[in-house]
């Protein structure tokens, strides 16, 4: 059987330590992004990040990789420190952050759209349907939920600031509520 080489599959195995390819049928891997080649920046810092922060006896793997309202959401599974979750906790906030300011289709700072039953982000070069809510660059604000051993777990608003791919200031609002489905 012929393989497709594509971004998805020369992404996932530059990170084998993230990923396990099936051979026979990669683009059916656990963790294969179901996302646009525009987040694929946003995918590379997120995994140099949890690359960064496991140690050498720990073990992590993605199980999902898709998009849902205009932004990438992850599933994954392992055996790490406290000290290392918070770490990769950390890296797909921000990761979640980026994509919700990211165009999907090229990678340029964009704004979400809903179109045709679904919310996407798009720069304006590829923008369709109508803005949600389009934000200025200092005023982003994206919701973290934050993993700690509370019941229930704790949410947190923080401050995104796409040029230096951070969180900026203190939390603007913490709320006790569970995290809705991800």
């Amino acid at each position: 059987m012929a393989h497709v080489i594509n971004w998805r599959l020369d992404f996932m195995l530059s990170h084998p330590r993230l990923f396990e390819v099936m051979a026979e049928e990669p683009e059916l891997s656990f963790g294969c992004p179901a996302c646009q080649e525009g987040w694929r920046d946003v995918l590379e810092r997120m995994c140099c990040r949890i690359e960064d922060a496991l140690r050498r006896n720990e073990t992590f793997e993605f199980v999902r990789i898709k998009q849902k309202f205009g932004i990438l959401r992850f599933g994954w599974e392992g055996e790490v420190s406290e000290e290392t979750r918070a770490r990769i906790e950390e890296a797909l906030a921000l990761a979640e952050a980026r994509s919700s300011c990211t165009c999907e289709l090229c990678g340029a700072e964009g704004d979400k759209y809903h179109a045709s039953e679904s919310v996407m982000v798009r720069c304006e070069r590829h923008a369709e349907g109508r803005p949600i809510m389009p934000t200025r660059a200092n005023e982003r604000l994206h919701l973290v939920r934050v993993v700690a051993p509370t019941v229930p777990p704790v949410r947190i608003v923080r401050r995104y600031d796409r040029e230096t791919d951070s969180f900026v200031g203190p939390p603007v609002h913490v709320d006790a509520t569970p995290p809705p489905d991800r």
